[in-house]
């Protein structure tokens, strides 16, 4: 599988069962003597304040972090945060930078490695099969300890990818009924001829990926925006506004309408008549009926996502 061209930036995180390991709530700054070495990394902080005694979880959130970075107009690194809710109120937090190639040879002082390399900083999680994962668009993702936050390795995904250049989609989804692993794949036509479309494929929880599920042919000049997973296919948005549903086992779709202004889907339910949506449109939440009908979200309403700064929101998975 070669590296493929981001189809859609969103921010991620998990909100996933906790590690069975207890956790010390001792603080251990980086200007302690500690492994940590950036500003603002911190191993252990147990939480001061009142939560609820049923709530048990935790959450991860990633995002860019402030630690400086040679070069001009580079992406900074990823920066992550885990809160454990223990499930007697109790809380504790952790944070560290993801120790990519980039970082590393950086921190000392060691020249720079290939364009995929210093690319690859660490921009969305994704913790599927027990196992966490800092994704950079088609660039490999690196194993990060869930307990700690600790950089383990850069993974291959069982063998997935093999090539040096081999890439996994950021936009990776779980798909509708949360059983598999779900990404969209850009396949190009002919020149001039056109032909190109979107085909999406599952992964099991040892990232094995089936067949093409689903194929939507893009209009030549249109690309894909953004899109969810339903329990029986796919809401797509594309570049025109076009909005089209597509059932699974089908290579094509049917366009219901166009809405302007829409940037990211968050959730997608099957509906009588096609599809119901919640979404980011005009950078408001909004919910989209089958018939797409607009009306105003608060975002207390969103049960599967949590709103990060004014540019994206992350998808988040249900406590077990």
């Amino acid at each position: 599988m070669r590296a493929m061209r981001s189809l859609l930036l969103v921010g991620a995180a998990a909100l996933v069962p906790p590690q069975r390991t207890t956790q010390k709530a001792t603080i251990h700054r980086a200007s302690e003597k500690s492994t940590l070495t950036e500003a603002g990394e911190y191993e252990a902080v147990a939480i001061e304040g009142e939560f609820p005694e049923d709530l048990r979880g935790t959450l991860y959130r990633l995002g860019p972090g402030g630690a400086l970075r040679r070069g001009q107009q580079r992406d900074p690194y990823g920066f992550c945060l885990g809160v454990t809710f223990t499930g007697d109120g109790s809380c504790v937090a952790r944070a560290r930078y993801i120790r990519t190639e980039a970082f590393l040879r950086d921190r000392r002082g060691m020249p720079e490695g290939s364009p995929l390399a210093e690319r690859n900083v660490g921009k969305k999680l994704l913790y599927w099969a027990d196992r966490l994962f800092a994704l950079t668009d088609g660039c490999k993702p690196y194993m990060v300890d869930p307990l700690s936050l600790g950089t383990q390795k850069k993974s291959e995904l069982g063998g997935l990818l093999k090539e040096a250049d081999d890439g996994f989609d950021e936009g990776v989804r779980c798909n509708g009924d949360g059983t598999k692993l779900c990404q969209a794949f850009f396949d190009r036509g002919l020149p001039f001829i056109g032909g190109d479309c979107i085909e999406w494929r599952d992964f099991d929880s040892d990232f094995r990926a089936s067949g093409v599920v689903a194929k939507l042919p893009l209009p030549k000049g249109v690309a894909l925006k953004t899109w969810a997973p339903t329990p029986t296919g796919f809401v797509c948005v594309l570049s025109d506004n076009s909005v089209t549903i597509l059932k699974r086992g089908n290579d094509a779709g049917n366009e219901v309408g166009r809405i302007a202004g829409l940037t990211h889907i968050i959730n997608a339910r099957d509906a009588p008549g096609g599809a119901e949506l919640d979404a980011v449109v005009d950078g408001k939440l909004t919910r989209i009926t089958s018939s797409l009908a607009t009306e105003p979200l608060s975002e207390h309403a969103v049960t599967e996502a949590t709103p990060l700064g004014d540019d994206f929101l992350v998808n988040t998975a249900a406590v077990a």
